[in-house]
């Protein structure tokens, strides 16, 4: 019976998704793949991603594909003067601005509307942050 117990405890473990020490899977990257993975077996439905469509409203983007609403941006300041999405239409870029005073510029997830980052324009200098470049006033 003792020689089944660590075969056991292991099959239970893998059933209920306990981990082992020093057995766990931190991230993914082609490396770590191994000699079976294949990205061309992929099917092409996933390789083109639907593209995404950019509604500018009052204080808000809002981001739709095929029609359906996937994220609402909610920008600091009220007026929207100039969006960029980037990073593969994974990240949307949005400077606004109050009637008077300086301008936001500010990264977005595409995927769900949240915050990634922020600068004030002025603050912008020699293409720092590179998510902002072109932004700056």
């Amino acid at each position: 019976m003792n020689y089944f117990t660590p075969q056991l405890i292991g099959v239970v473990s893998l059933l209920i998704g306990v981990t082992t020490p020093g057995v766990t899977q931190q991230s993914w990257d082609r490396a770590s793949a191994g000699p079976d993975y294949n990205p061309s077996t992929k099917p092409a439905k996933m390789a083109a991603a639907a593209s995404v469509n950019v509604h500018v409203e009052q204080s808000q983007i809002r981001l739709s594909r095929n029609g359906k609403t996937i994220a609402v941006c909610r920008t600091q300041l009220p007026e929207i003067e100039k969006w960029k999405l980037i990073n593969g239409n994974r990240q949307i870029v949005v400077k606004s601005r109050g009637r008077h005073g300086p301008a936001a510029v500010e990264l977005f997830n595409v995927v769900d509307g949240s915050l990634a980052d922020k600068v004030m324009a002025f603050a912008i200098e020699n293409g720092k942050p590179a998510w902002a470049r072109g932004f700056e006033e």
